[in-house]
């Protein structure tokens, strides 16, 4: 059973503090899990993770959609997705 989703992001931006410029979007089929925002830059990587126990014993689709606006870049990296039963 699937519990867990888990990937490795790296956020390299912060344009100006606590304001989301720019996000990325995690989605299981039609159903959002997860939202990361330039708010989480950091320097290297992360590991992030979210529940998807509620998709278990489904075939299921992972979407990943990065939106930034028109002024600075944030760069999301994304690495070593997984989908883990724990």
């Amino acid at each position: 059973m699937v519990r867990r989703g888990s990937l490795i992001s790296r956020p390299d931006h912060l344009p100006s503090p606590g304001t989301a410029f720019d996000r990325l979007t995690v989605q299981v089929n039609t159903t959002t899990v997860a939202t990361f925002t330039n708010l989480n830059a950091a320097n290297g990587y992360v590991q992030q993770s979210f529940d998807v126990s509620q998709f278990a014993g489904q075939t299921v689709t992972l979407k990943f959609t990065g939106v930034e606006d028109a002024s600075l870049q944030t760069s999301f990296v994304v690495d070593d997705t997984a989908l883990n039963a724990s």
